[in-house]
């Protein structure tokens, strides 16, 4: 009895710590990210971008997809769903937005001129975040596989390679 006893508090410790990292990731990602953002932007003399986000929890708002200048920060719903929700991730590429829903542990693809369900399939292994390289064309994750790890996305599948 002294054993399970045990093996459920190292399960909720480990539970615990888990809800921890996921928190640190995802707050060290959007910092990384505007960081990175930063960065661009002053190299890259632009007179105003706009910036892409998915709002996955809102207290006075939906759910869906914004947009946003460097110049304004005022946010502008571009679709508003609640199963736009990219709690693991979420990319454009290539006229289309890739997101993965960690309920579900699906990666669901949407057409982003009509916003239509394109494909939903089941995924191995959730990502924290990810991003596309437009040189080389492919989706980047962050992959949770026994720890953190940095993969290729392939959206024929939803499998990683690392």
């Amino acid at each position: 009895m002294d054993f399970s006893i045990n093996d459920d508090r190292q399960v909720q410790e480990d539970l615990h710590l888990w809800k921890h990292f996921c928190f640190f990731s995802q707050k060290m990602s959007l910092v990384l990210l505007l960081c990175l953002n930063a960065c661009f932007l002053a190299n890259a003399q632009v007179e105003d971008a706009v910036i892409y986000g998915s709002v996955i929890n809102a207290q006075d708002g939906d759910s869906g997809i914004y947009s946003f200048t460097t110049k304004e920060a005022k946010l502008t719903p571009v679709k508003m769903a609640t199963e736009l929700k990219a709690q693991g991730g979420g990319v454009y590429a290539q006229g289309k937005y890739y997101s993965v829903h960690a309920d579900t542990r699906t990666l669901h693809i949407y057409d982003t001129d009509t916003w239509e369900l394109l494909e939903s399939k089941p995924m191995a292994n959730l990502t924290l975040d990810m991003t596309f390289d437009p040189t080389t064309k492919e989706i980047y994750g962050c992959f949770i596989d026994k720890g953190a790890v940095l993969g290729k996305l392939n959206p024929s599948d939803g499998t990683e390679n690392k």
